[in-house]
């Protein structure tokens, strides 16, 4: 790759490296801030790529405590090279003939796409799987990171490969819902994917969705209800997001279902005319039942109730709706035998067949998480 360079230029006080000769990818970049040196092709005409800069740099950086975090974008990543060897005990200085090459180098290399991508993404997540944190998480919060620090894996037990934890301290932007209110300032664990390049993406100033609880006596410190119950934030999530709460606190809420805990099927009077129940198994005992109604001529026909008033003139309900998501993430996907109380084997066989119109109406349950 060949950088056109108009003028050398390296205006500065001279720069005493901050680590040894062992480390000569770090003295070569930080003494080429202070002159040209025998070194300072690197950063110069013969700079082979912005990935082999990056990569020396990260030598570098990876063994100094405060310079471990990823870069920004690729100008930003060479423009604050300065500033992030300074933190490590450089002088600041300006370096013209790095300047002049970035948008020779910018314009050769393809884009870099953001390590946060690596975390997971809310347009990624399914409704169910924001069904599945929103309700059981007791507070749901909306906060701005603003630092991170990786655990080591040696002390994060049931790390998953490829995922990092990461400690957390973040800032409270929003509350969504919560018993009571949270501090300014929070600090948790979560687990994120490391990106391609096998880090942890940089989360610092990202605003990011957190479904946790309160850690009993200790103010400001949150438990995920997961290890990955942090989501990033976006305005299409948020809204998503309390479109759900809305249904789960409506008065009537459809409740959890466990499975089915009785099917019957009774034929009516005429050929091809009949009726299939199926009562559902809720944990407070709550009512819910399926009814698929056959007539004559005509397709058979299923709604669900969850009250005591069984309407058999509804409708199935919509996918992604609290509803929905009730039976087609809860349902067996099979009737057992054990509950088909149908009288004879034809209804029996009658019993188990509508079961499997309705799984077939309401689709795949799908989760990402």
């Amino acid at each position: 790759m060949g950088i056109t360079v108009g003028l050398l230029l390296f205006v500065g006080p001279s720069y005493e490296p901050a680590i040894t000769a062992s480390d000569p990818p770090c003295n070569a970049l930080i003494r080429a801030k202070g002159g040209l040196t025998d070194d300072s092709h690197m950063l110069g005409l013969n700079l082979v790529s912005l990935r082999t800069f990056e990569r020396r740099y990260s030598t570098c950086a990876n063994r100094l405590a405060d310079c471990s975090h990823s870069l920004p974008a690729p100008i930003e990543r060479m423009e604050m090279m300065g500033f992030r060897l300074s933190r490590c005990g450089a002088k600041p200085v300006v370096m013209a003939a790095l300047y002049f090459a970035l948008p020779a180098m910018a314009a050769s290399q393809p884009a870099i796409q953001p390590a946060t991508q690596a975390l997971t993404s809310p347009t990624q997540l399914s409704y169910a799987d924001l069904v599945d944190l929103a309700e059981g998480a007791p507070q749901i919060i909306r906060a701005k990171v603003r630092s991170q620090a990786e655990v080591e894996p040696a002390r994060a037990p049931g790390l998953r490969p490829g995922w990092s934890r990461l400690y957390i301290q973040a800032v409270t932007e929003n509350l969504l819902t919560g018993p009571t209110a949270v501090g300014g300032t929070l600090t948790y664990l979560a687990d994120v994917r490391r990106d391609s390049r096998g880090r942890a993406p940089k989360l610092t100033k990202q605003s990011v969705l957190l479904f946790a609880r309160s850690v009993a006596g200790r103010p400001g410190e949150l438990q995920l209800v997961a290890t990955d119950a942090q989501i990033m934030w976006d305005a299409s999530t948020d809204e998503r997001l309390r479109s759900i709460l809305g249904e789960l606190f409506a008065q009537g809420a459809p409740g959890r279902i466990t499975g089915v805990a009785e099917a019957i099927h009774v034929p009516g009077t005429l050929a091809g005319e009949g009726e299939t129940q199926l009562f559902l198994a809720t944990p407070d005992n709550a009512p819910a039942t399926i009814t698929v109604l056959h007539h004559p001529g005509i397709p058979a026909h299923w709604s669900v109730s969850f009250s005591e008033v069984v309407d058999s003139t509804g409708l199935p309900p919509p996918h992604d709706t609290l509803a929905w998501y009730r039976l087609a993430c809860s349902l067996p996907p099979a009737l057992s035998p054990t509950v088909n109380v149908s009288s004879t084997f034809e209804d029996k066989a009658s019993a188990e067949a509508d079961y499997q119109l309705v799984m077939a109406g309401l689709g795949r349950c799908t989760r990402t998480r």
